[in-house]
């Protein structure tokens, strides 16, 4: 499902549809582990989040020829959105990658 911060901030839906197709379409057209993709990555998780840790986040830098940013955020898995503050260190995140292009 959609977390409904996401849906309260439809511009940050909009920005993250893109993204999530283009994953999707890697999955289906190559196996991961060929998949080396010429663009810089960006990892963002909350540092409670029980299914990820900094071993797992910096394992994306395996699937970039580009550089791979780790960014932990405070706060358990995606509940972290829930913060004022810390949607926003997000944004920021999002708005930088964004500013790239």
């Amino acid at each position: 499902g959609v977390d409904d911060i996401f849906l309260k901030h439809r511009d940050m839906l909009e920005a993250q549809i893109p993204l999530l197709r283009a994953d999707f379409r890697i999955l289906e057209e190559a196996p991961l582990e060929q998949v080396r993709v010429p663009c810089a990555i960006s990892v963002i998780y909350g540092a409670n989040d029980k299914l990820i840790n900094d071993a797992t986040a910096n394992k994306w830098k395996d699937y970039t020829e580009d550089t791979c940013r780790v960014r932990v955020l405070p706060g358990k898995g995606h509940f972290y959105l829930d913060e004022p503050e810390i949607r926003q260190q997000v944004w920021n995140e999002v708005e930088a990658i964004f500013s790239l292009f």
